[in-house]
């Protein structure tokens, strides 16, 4: 049962930050670009870039938030295992 649950954690943090790397390289390579799976990834990703945007501020014109959220989410995730883990 516990390592359903650390499963269950691990593939929904890979998951955001799959999300969140796939959205960045397509605003890369398509700026601008509104298709629907653009338009679903951006409501996946911005409830967790957009305060991070709001909170770091612009690196030249690089966007370091995905980079950022993906390591919260990562440490975030570890949390959560070892948590879940030490409870078992």
């Amino acid at each position: 049962m516990i390592s359903i649950i650390v499963n269950a954690e691990a593939l929904f943090a890979g998951g955001l930050v799959a999300a969140i790397i796939i959205q960045a390289l397509s605003s890369w390579i398509m700026p601008g670009g509104m298709g629907r799976f653009s338009l679903l990834l951006h409501d996946l990703t911005d409830p967790i870039l957009t305060p991070i945007r709001r909170t770091v501020p612009p690196f030249g014109m690089l966007d370091l938030s995905p980079m950022i959220a993906c390591v919260l989410i990562w440490i975030m995730g570890q949390f959560l295992i070892r948590i879940t883990l030490a409870l078992a």
